[in-house]
C-alpha cells in the first residue's frame, strides 16, 4: 500500500508544475482524499495483522 498508493502520491505533491499558491492548493485538495483513504487501509491492515500475530503467539 504505501510503496503502490503513498509514496506515487506523495511524489506528485512534492512536484507541481508551478510553485504559486493556488497551483499548490489545488494540488493539495486533489491529494488529500486519495491519500487520507489509503492511509486507512494501511493502518487498518497493519493492526489486524499485528493483531493476528499475537493470537498465533498467545495460542
Amino acid at each position: 500500500m504505501t510503496g503502490g498508493a503513498n509514496v506515487p502520491r506523495n511524489n506528485r505533491l512534492a512536484a507541481p508544475a508551478e510553485k504559486d499558491a493556488a497551483a499548490l492548493a489545488a494540488a493539495w485538495q486533489e491529494f488529500r482524499p486519495g491519500w487520507l483513504a489509503c492511509n486507512h487501509v494501511r493502518t487498518t491492515t497493519s493492526t489486524a495483522a499485528c493483531l493476528a500475530f499475537v493470537l498465533a503467539l498467545a495460542g
